[in-house]
């Protein structure tokens, strides 16, 4: 089989806040440290190659695929991005409510959380994958159970707020 040589470029660094180091990953299991985001792979065998890259420390993590030819080639591979998002839960009234929510990225990369939201039917996560997200909120504000579900997205670097709302 042929081989050539392969650079990869992540792209999106100027959304990382800070010092960040980087690791990709080629499809047969190579793999890279880096901390300006670029990375090479030599003696890398011709056709498809898929990549993958990770902030190192974070969450953020993006994937790509290039055609290698002969010779020296080139790849980006773009970054997902994330963003905060707020769970704001409330009643079939519209008040704020305690309860528990489920929240489901369901972008490139799929992620999953679930936390306990307080009477103030607000809690913030921090930083999450940006793609769209689905929130399930259970809460018991009377002798019944209610559950709710809300869709929303989460953009990179901005605030994102996901509003879950009891049926009545």
């Amino acid at each position: 089989t042929a081989s050539s040589d392969l650079e990869a470029r992540v792209s999106e660094l100027e959304k990382i806040a800070g010092d960040a180091s980087f690791s990709s990953t080629f499809k047969n299991g190579m793999r890279s440290e880096t901390a300006d985001g670029t990375f090479r792979f030599d003696r890398v065998a011709t056709g498809r190659a898929q990549l993958g890259a990770e902030v190192l420390g974070g969450i953020d993590r993006g994937k790509g695929a290039v055609d290698v030819a002969l010779g020296d080639n080139e790849a980006t591979v773009r970054l997902n991005g994330t963003g905060p998002l707020t769970v704001v839960a409330r009643d079939s009234a519209g008040n704020p409510i305690a309860g528990d929510a489920w929240i489901d990225g369901t972008g490139a990369f799929p992620w999953q959380e679930f936390v306990r939201v307080p009477a103030s039917g607000l809690y913030r996560l921090g930083s999450v994958l940006a793609g769209p997200v689905t929130v399930k909120l259970r809460a018991k504000p009377g002798e019944v159970t209610l559950y709710g579900t809300a869709q929303g997205e989460v953009r990179p670097g901005e605030e994102n707020e996901a509003v879950v709302q009891l049926a009545p």
